[in-house]
């Protein structure tokens, strides 16, 4: 299974990878990642939610996301999680999947 190959340290190097955010002298810099620009593709939100197969399942992923963390409970930060998976999911044309 991949997940054995996953440390704390690989996987923070992969966010960082992927959100394109890089480390530069003694503080994190941060880029915008491509898949913001899908943001430019749709005419309203409504439009790329659409676009994106099981988005319902994505909406009840990002509430259950450590849901007992006060952080993850704030209502802007699952906004952001759920826009930054909606972004992702449709510029990549991927289909979003629950995996246990």
């Amino acid at each position: 299974m991949i997940s054995e190959f996953i440390t704390p340290q690989t996987r923070e190097d992969d966010w960082l990878r992927l959100m394109r955010i890089t480390a530069g002298s003694g503080s994190l810099a941060l880029v915008k990642a491509n898949f913001w620009g899908v943001l430019d593709l749709y005419t309203t939100q409504k439009e790329m939610e659409q676009s994106v197969s099981q988005y319902k399942v994505l909406v009840q992923d990002v509430k259950r996301t450590r849901s007992d963390e006060k952080f993850f409970c704030n209502n802007n930060i699952r906004r952001v999680m759920k826009n930054a998976l909606l972004c992702f999911c449709a510029y990549y044309r991927l289909e979003y999947m629950q995996v246990s």
